[in-house]
């Protein structure tokens, strides 16, 4: 599950009015189906793409100029899980939307409908403001196409060997070879969410984009830290989506796994990692938690938990040990 919010740039510049990516998302359905299917919200099924621009643009009271009107959500199924979507809502696995029936179709639209208003539920309470999905202004529409883009690995591969010689083409099931702007095989289907700035009573000012900073807010008779954690937000993206269609994730399949080992983590305290690894032997649990100075289970954070339940599944080649100290050790120190 690949739950992405979008930084603005091109049609999605978000400081004027959204009509832009409204234009974008619509132009794309016509391309796929040659017909306008519309956006929906937690409340609507069918809404027209100027009536869908018009409920975000009214709603900016008191934005400035330069203010953020709107945020552009991503919500982007493996195949796998669209598989899951399909025998979880039609009772078999159907591996091509071209492949299913009218009735077929609405049902598994209707399905990531309702996946789409239980994200937006996460993102709203994420924010710590004692707000549901009900009280966000959004508008979304289903797309059933991706198409490969000159940044994909596959077209780069295939530029690479017809410039140099080298090496074979990567081809579909068609075998044709894969060239930018070719349409991806299987299940596509994802959701693109426009969500304004502003809450539904106009009030109330909201962007995932600011991280959980000091500033307290009284929740449910508590303190909270105001402010988005956009990891959080992922994470219970995915565990939604499992819950919701009875999906056996596996762990490599986690939002914390591949978390851990993206790119950006990589190297980052390597030797630091290395001298911590010679000393995670025995319970590695206990002696990851003495080597980061945390003895108390309500001092880790997600991270380290997630980081430390790899090693101790005893599923974890070097590689990703190395990795797990290493994020410990910058979530928990603040390195």
């Amino acid at each position: 599950m690949y739950v992405k919010i979008n930084k603005p740039k091109g049609h999605n510049h978000n400081k004027g009015t959204c009509q832009n990516l409204i234009d974008y998302l619509e132009k794309e359905d016509q391309q796929e189906l040659g017909q306008n299917r519309g956006f929906f919200n937690q409340e609507r099924a069918h809404i027209s793409g100027l009536e869908a621009q018009t409920m975000i643009d009214s709603n900016t009271a008191k934005l400035g100029k330069n203010d953020s009107k709107f945020f552009h959500i991503s919500i982007n199924p493996s195949h796998k899980e669209l598989e899951q979507i399909a025998r979880e809502t039609l009772g078999r696995t159907i591996s091509n939307y071209e492949l299913m029936t009218p009735g077929q179709q609405q049902l598994f639209d209707k399905a990531l409908q309702e996946y789409t208003h239980n994200v937006m539920d996460g993102y709203a309470r994420n924010f710590n403001r004692g707000l549901e999905g009900n009280d966000l202004v959004y508008v979304a529409k289903v797309e059933t196409e991706r198409k490969y883009d000159r940044f994909s690995k596959e077209v780069l591969h295939n530029n690479k060997v017809k410039r140099t010689g080298e090496g074979a083409y990567i081809k579909n099931r068609k075998g044709e070879v894969i060239t930018a702007g070719m349409k991806k095989e299987g299940l596509q289907n994802h959701i693109h969410v426009v969500v304004s700035r502003k809450d539904r009573s106009n009030k109330i000012k909201l962007s995932p984009f600011a991280n959980a900073r000091n500033a307290k807010n009284k929740l449910d008779g508590r303190e909270v830290q105001i402010g988005f954690d956009r990891e959080k937000f992922v994470h219970e993206s995915e565990k939604r989506f499992d819950k919701q269609f009875n999906y056996d994730r596996s762990f490599k399949q986690t939002f914390a796994y591949k978390h851990v080992m993206s790119m950006q983590y990589q190297g980052a305290v390597k030797s630091i990692a290395k001298q911590q690894l010679t000393q995670v032997t025995g319970n590695p649990k206990q002696d990851l938690l003495r080597e980061l100075g945390m003895e108390k289970a309500e001092k880790y954070t997600y991270q380290t938990q997630q980081l430390i339940n790899i090693i101790s599944k005893g599923i974890a080649p070097q590689k990703i040990v190395l990795d797990l100290v290493k994020k410990g050790i910058r979530q928990t120190l603040n390195l």
